[in-house]
């Protein structure tokens, strides 16, 4: 359903004023709403809803698969004029609304007695529960009139850092063969981006141009995000209101998705139906975010089958670009005229940025211009808080270096680095150069940093360039096994599609060894089959425990001829694990006091004999307790006196207590000395 609002020059018969006049101007509205919805259908419904100085504006709910605007307006014209009451009438303006806006234009109407029973049974037929409902959020936007040819399209782009595949879906959208009017949605989209707001920008620049290419009937796009539940009828209701008209579904909730887990399967299983059942009447964008859980996975592999969706992913730029961006939003929000060079500082020095890195900055920048700019009198109101860097990380390749040990690790990624140096150096010289597998085997006990160094590699093969998007996707067994025959291989391939351009990483891959020799095993052949088939768009990295590595390489002959390299990942020793601990404890606000440390040293050195010691995870778990113990001590029964900021800032001996590690943990520890 689209909605408008008409603005038409109307004049009554005998329009002098009298005493009167609102209760004869009321009778003539509900007069006008009787006869013009007389001729319409299919729950078109038209709202004369204020009448001020000669001026008729009207509310109009309108099916796209009626007539054009124009001739439903020129019949509404129609019948006014033939109104005795009506003495003169003519189009002035029609612009598109929301739903909502519709709405309140119902509500002008109804509190002003200007309805009709026939208007109000049509109404009642449109069902507007889901505008105020408390299963999801909701917000609906009409999008600007400005005309958008290719070039502007192409422009835009650039300005929010395009990635190629929007680039790819707007050159088809403009592309010449296709015909020029509706007739329906060949495709819908997946957005993949790490928040709202950068898919939301995707979604508009799309949905602009299939309107300027007369590919959609409206500019209205609803979005929907942070799920709670799906009781009752409210989702379809929406769906049912948005026939010719684009929504964008964020597919993740607003709390603990394990916690929620029953309300959320509710939630896609319903999204399932729904989307098959309207995907002729409505565009979708379905939003996978990258920083949340959610049921992405679910949903896509219900509608692989029935409805063809298009992948757009977030773009990247460098500095200057991602400056670019950051003012461009600036500039289009309430707090334009605030902007100064600070909004610069909430871009840290980096080579390279996703789209969704400029959106969070921006969202902060805004925050804090809201609270120190606009509300001055706000901006000491609460107590300062240590600067938080927005999305955007200190230089990957400095990260790694500054970690505890690791130094053969570096070393390996060091040699990457200077191969590819060394190939675009072959490439001035217009030396033929022969790519090599980038695939991987990280092996190591728990807590070596095998995701962390993983993760950060990502992003110096995208600073580098070696790949194009340095997208990280993690996965295991349940992410790669499908429930039933047939569908692992398709697990497998949709995830190597999602990590095209960057790393696929399988955690405890030896996982996929079973006895049974069927799911597991067709999961590895997948596997191998696509390292090949993605040789150069799909870094792999392999990680696990050492010996079951051993295992599940030697499970497939074609599985360790594709891997180039081998890191073996050592355990930290007692010292290098005090650094991490001092490391993580100045990261949350504590110093650890000597003697603590030498505690420290003492039960690093005796917990390392433990098998499946947790290395950093152990230091970590180590400190957290730690935190707790201290609260106890400075705040318990018996502590009257408020604690100093040195006490509280600092972690004595006395506060690494083992009794509330994990009895694995401790229990080689016992008879040391330790309190338990």
């Amino acid at each position: 359903m689209l909605y408008y609002e008409a603005i038409l020059e109307c004049r009554l018969k005998n329009g002098k004023k009298e005493e009167k006049q609102d209760e004869k101007t009321a009778e003539h509205l509900k007069v006008i709403n009787d006869s013009c919805n007389t001729k319409f259908k299919n729950g078109e419904t038209l709202l004369a809803y204020c009448l001020e100085k000669d001026r008729l504006y009207v509310a109009i709910a309108h099916n796209r698969e009626a007539d054009t605007r124009e001739v439903f307006l020129s019949v509404i014209i129609a019948e006014i004029r033939k109104l005795p009451e009506i003495e003169k009438v003519s189009f002035s303006s029609l612009r598109e609304i929301t739903a909502g806006e519709f709405r309140d234009a119902l509500s002008t109407a109804d509190n002003g007695d200007l309805l009709p029973y026939s208007v109000r049974r049509n109404i009642r037929r449109m069902d507007w529960d889901y505008l105020d409902n408390c299963d999801f959020n909701l917000r609906e936007e009409i999008l600007d009139d400005i005309p958008m040819d290719e070039s502007t399209a192409n422009k835009a782009l650039d300005e929010l850092m395009g990635d190629k595949s929007l680039r790819e879906e707007i050159a088809r959208i403009y592309d010449t063969k296709n015909a020029d009017s509706f007739y329906g949605y060949p495709v819908h989209y997946k957005i993949i981006a790490g928040n709202l707001g950068a898919a939301e920008e995707m979604a508009r620049l799309t949905l602009k141009a299939l309107f300027s290419r007369n590919r959609i009937p409206g500019k209205r796009l609803t979005t929907v995000y942070e799920f709670d539940d799906s009781r009752g009828g409210r989702l379809e209701n929406l769906f049912k209101n948005s026939g010719g008209t684009a929504v964008l579904i964020e597919l993740s909730a607003s709390e603990d998705e394990e916690e929620y887990a029953n309300s959320l399967e509710r939630v896609w299983r319903r999204l399932v139906k729904l989307i098959e059942k309207y995907h002729d009447e409505t565009l979708f964008f379905l939003f996978e975010n990258t920083e949340k859980l959610g049921f992405s996975k679910e949903l896509m592999s219900r509608l692989e089958d029935s409805v063809q969706l298009i992948e757009l992913k977030e773009g990247r730029g460098n500095r200057e670009e991602a400056r670019t961006y950051l003012v461009r939003l600036v500039e289009g929000s309430k707090f334009r005229n605030y902007m100064d060079n600070d909004v610069y500082s909430y871009i840290e020095k980096k080579k390279c940025f996703q789209a969704s890195d400029v959106q969070n900055a921006f969202e902060e920048w805004s925050k804090k211009c809201l609270r120190e700019k606009v509300y001055r009198a706000y901006s000491n109101s609460s107590k300062k808080k240590r600067k938080k860097k927005i999305g955007l990380k200190r230089d990957a390749y400095k990260q790694l270096q500054d970690m505890t040990g690791l130094k053969e690790i570096k070393g390996v990624v060091d040699d990457i680095l200077a191969f590819y140096r060394i190939q675009k150096i072959r490439r001035k010289y217009h030396i033929e150069n022969r790519g090599i597998s980038r695939h991987m085997v990280f092996t190591g006990n728990p807590g070596c940093a095998k995701t962390t160094v993983a993760r950060l590699l990502s992003e110096i093969l995208l600073e580098e360039g070696i790949i194009s998007t340095g997208t990280f996707v993690e996965c295991g067994r349940a992410d790669l096994v499908g429930k039933y025959v047939g569908w692992t291989a398709k697990e497998v391939k949709a995830l190597f599609k999602k990590a095209k351009g960057g790393i696929l990483f399988i955690d405890e891959a030896y996982s996929l060894l079973d006895n049974s020799k069927s799911f597991g095993d067709e999961a590895i052949n997948t596997i191998v089959q696509e390292m090949e088939n993605h040789r150069d768009d799909v870094t792999v990295i392999f990680a696990g425990y050492p010996k079951p590595m051993r295992d599940f390489l030697d499970r497939n002959e074609g599985l360790r001829s594709r891997i180039a390299f081998y890191l073996d990942f050592p355990d930290y020793d007692a010292e290098e694990l005090v650094s991490i601990l001092k490391y993580i404890a100045k990261d949350k606000g504590y110093t650890i006091a000597e003697d603590a440390l030498s505690r420290c040293r003492a039960i690093f050195e005796t917990a390392r004999s433990q098998e499946g010691f947790g290395n950093g995870r152990y230091a970590r778990n180590l400190l957290e307790h730690a935190i707790v113990k201290q609260s106890g001590r400075l705040s318990g029964k018996g502590c009257r006196k408020k604690p100093s900021l040195s006490s509280v800032m600092t972690l004595k001996a006395e506060d690494f207590d083992l009794k509330y590690m994990s009895e694995a943990e401790t229990k080689k520890l016992r008879g040391i000395g330790f309190t338990l």
